[in-house]
């Protein structure tokens, strides 16, 4: 298991006078937003260095500076993570890969809407678009049999609507 420190509550991480102390860190009594203290080189500790997590397992809530809850996190080993946090809360996150398509990695669905030109027109030009959809289209009427039943999920209704004002 991997051990992490992060802070548990809103406010942001930061260490006592103390747990700078034990892990040979300047304490600048310079007071900042909040802070009535500044640990230097705090921000630059990784989390997961075996001396910081051993010193807030040691400490405890003695090792969370103003405004700081620091916790050990276990994760599986072999976990690429990552420190998320809102409003200075943190938790560990495992890290994701993300790909953005481009017009050359699109690949055709058969179907209405999804040909290669209707996927990705729309965020070149509303005429492609129209244009791919219609011809999408007037495939699937020359190919398909006027006669097959309806799908269960599919529901026709001729007429008014239901909902028509009587007035």
């Amino acid at each position: 298991m991997q051990k992490i420190v992060v802070n548990a509550k809103p406010g942001g991480f930061g260490l006592s006078r103390e747990a700078a102390a034990a892990l040979g860190l300047e304490v600048a009594e310079e007071r900042s937003f909040m802070q009535p203290y500044r640990v230097v080189g705090e921000n630059a500790l990784r989390r997961d260095d075996p001396r910081l997590v051993e010193v807030v397992e040691s400490l405890g809530q003695g090792a969370s500076g103003p405004n700081a809850d620091l916790v050990v996190v276990c994760v599986p080993d072999g976990v690429d993570w990552g420190i998320a946090e809102y409003d200075g809360a943190e938790w560990v996150a495992e890290r994701h890969r993300a790909w953005m398509p481009k017009e050359s990695d699109v690949q055709g669905y058969e179907g209405v809407l999804q040909t290669p030109a209707a996927v990705v027109a729309p965020r070149r030009d509303i005429a492609a678009l129209l244009a791919a959809e219609a011809e999408v289209a007037e495939r699937a009427e020359a190919t398909s049999d006027p006669n097959e039943p309806l799908p269960p999920h599919v529901t026709v209704i001729r007429g008014r609507s239901p909902r028509t004002d009587k007035g």
